[in-house]
């Protein structure tokens, strides 16, 4: 917070609010005991939930997520890799080409299908 900074030049700021906690966490006071154990509690609920979605998503415990996935950490791909957070590491044009080749192959069968109908339609 800037507190110290502000008291060291002489500056007093003040706070207009309606609430009583609505101005929790600005950076021009200290922040209490109180705000921190609340904001913290935020942080672990969210962190709870991200947990358990990726958890969920890689196949994997919780605690191997909590325990061995970048704990907080921005990784590489490399590492991301080989931590199980990503299936592989490719280039956003790669991505683009497998997703264009996945599309086509499963649209192939609805496409014969579709024109086997129509045959079958047309002979009768």
């Amino acid at each position: 917070d800037y507190s110290q900074a502000f008291a060291a030049e002489g500056i007093q700021p003040t706070l207009i609010s309606a609430g009583k906690y609505k101005v929790e966490g600005n950076p021009y006071v200290p922040l209490d005991e109180e705000a921190q154990g609340f904001m913290q509690s935020r942080v672990d609920d969210y962190y709870a939930s991200f947990t358990k979605a990726v958890a969920r998503g890689r196949g994997v415990p919780i605690a191997q997520v909590r325990e061995g996935m970048g704990q907080g950490r921005v990784l590489g791909g490399d590492a991301a890799q080989a931590q199980g957070m990503v299936d592989g590491v490719a280039t956003f044009d790669e991505v683009v080409r497998k997703m264009r080749r996945d599309a086509k192959a499963s649209a192939r069968p609805k496409a014969s299908r579709l024109a086997y109908a129509q045959r079958a339609i047309e002979i009768l």
